[in-house]
């Protein structure tokens, strides 16, 4: 898979990341028995996530029209970013292949583990 593709599952899942974020101050947000300080918080929260949501979108569109684009170009596959990316998904569901970004980050953490064992907190 090209380092792109990795890049765009990324941004992807900061957006679902965000989204959920800002779903959930919300509706912490709406309850009548919130305090000052928890007010605060989540209205600090949800500022963030807008924040990086914006900043993800943006990347994902630069990586979708513009990156995508020239290599699409390139290869001389005559289709919209849109169009492919959808394509690529759904190959990706047939064929049972799970979101990259994670996958990095999974085994980031696995060998973080394996070689810092004592930051594994036991439930004992």
């Amino acid at each position: 898979m090209t380092e792109s593709e990795t890049k765009r599952e990324k941004e992807r899942d900061t957006l679902d990341y965000c989204r959920a974020s800002i779903q959930s101050c919300l509706w912490n947000l709406e309850s009548p028995k919130i305090e000052q300080f928890d007010k605060d918080w989540f209205v600090k929260d949800l500022r963030e996530n807008l924040n990086k949501k914006e900043k993800a979108l943006a990347k994902l569109e630069y990586l979708k029209h513009s990156k995508l684009r020239s290599e699409m170009f390139r290869l001389n596959i005559t289709t919209t970013p849109d169009r492919f990316l959808d394509w690529l998904d759904d190959m990706k569901k047939q064929k049972g292949i799970n979101n990259f970004w994670k996958e990095e980050q999974y085994k980031e953490w696995r060998e973080d583990i394996k070689k810092h064992p004592e930051k594994v907190i036991r439930m004992t």
